[in-house]
């Protein structure tokens, strides 16, 4: 392979990753913020009156500097105690919301590396046409420099989750309000039926 040849193909693979970099931090942090959002609504919907919602979000979760994986425990205690059918209904939402929290981390705390290995050289020297897409990450663990590939498809899945979850907590949301205000409302029981429709495995 000619010495341009060789450095088009490292261009073009450059570009695509940064392109796939750019997408993919992006889709996480958008789904993840959005998710921990409606954590923090649910919890202080529990706790609190409508007019002191904004105040106990600030105070407890803002001030408080309470973690993102703090809030997904205090919630899945909350729901123990509180709303038993929630944990029925959603059987792997916290597995779930984990995942979320656990890539956008990653994400967070990781620099965008380069493929290595045969399959790196092999696509260099023009002897493949393509990698696999996705994204190479690079971080330190037990003082090592660790590379780890997050696939396309894989990603895409999450995001998916991410969203799906994201509708699933606005309407759980709504049914804490309901039940506080001993409203019988049907919104929440129309929902279901739609989330189980959408995602059959992960709503009983």
């Amino acid at each position: 392979m000619s010495e341009e040849n060789y450095l088009e193909r490292m261009d073009r693979q450059f570009a695509e990753e940064q392109r796939f970099n750019r997408h993919i931090r992006g889709e996480i942090i958008n789904a993840a913020v959005a998710v921990e959002s409606s954590i923090e609504e649910i919890i202080a919907e529990h706790f609190c009156e409508p007019a002191s919602k904004a105040l106990f979000i600030s105070l407890v979760f803002v001030v408080g500097q309470v973690t993102f994986s703090q809030k997904i425990l205090i919630l899945k205690k909350l729901f123990k105690d509180s709303y038993p059918d929630f944990v029925t209904t959603f059987p792997r939402l916290f597995n779930g919301l984990e995942k979320l929290r656990e890539l956008r981390n990653k994400l967070a705390h990781s620099k965008k590396g380069f493929p290595k290995g045969p399959d790196a050289r092999a696509y260099m020297m023009g002897e493949i046409e393509s990698l696999p897409k996705g994204i190479y990450l690079e971080y330190y663990k037990d003082g090592e420099v660790k590379q780890e590939f997050i696939s396309e498809e894989s990603f895409n899945k999450t995001v998916k989750l991410g969203y799906f979850y994201q509708s699933v907590l606005f309407y759980i949301e709504m049914e804490v309000k309901n039940r506080r205000r001993k409203s019988n409302n049907i919104n929440f029981r129309i929902a279901l039926r739609s989330l189980r429709k959408d995602q059959p495995d992960l709503v009983k």
